[in-house]
């Protein structure tokens, strides 16, 4: 996913690399970025950055995902993500390991915290 961005929006795979993904909840990929990246958190939110984000999900994935990144101190904080408009409703737990899976095996990272909402 990271290359596919890379060629649409090379800003966006600088800053995007910086991050962690944290969890998939309902249709949204969860990105942590370490305290002291509000720069990179603020500009991975603009819009036309988060649509080359989201445009790289869904073609990677074959599936509409939304993208929201977050910060935390430690890689065993449970953020909480910035506040927007509210996800659709959760998808069946099957559904949703598939995407943790998926997110993992591309951002070549392991999971450190999944919520079994």
């Amino acid at each position: 996913m990271l290359e596919d961005i890379k060629r649409v929006k090379m800003i966006c795979h600088a800053l995007l690399i910086e991050g962690t993904p944290l969890e998939v909840t309902g249709t949204t990929l969860v990105v942590g970025l370490r305290s002291g990246y509000n720069f990179h958190l603020d500009s991975l939110h603009r819009a036309e950055n988060r649509e080359v984000i989201e445009g790289a999900l869904s073609r990677v994935l074959s599936q509409p995902l939304r993208f929201r990144a977050c910060l935390y101190d430690t890689p065993a904080a449970s953020p909480e993500p910035p506040a927007a408009g509210g996800d659709p409703a959760p998808r069946p737990a099957a559904a949703r390991v598939s995407l943790v899976d998926r997110a993992k095996e591309l951002f070549a990272a392991d999971i450190v915290e999944e919520d079994d909402r």
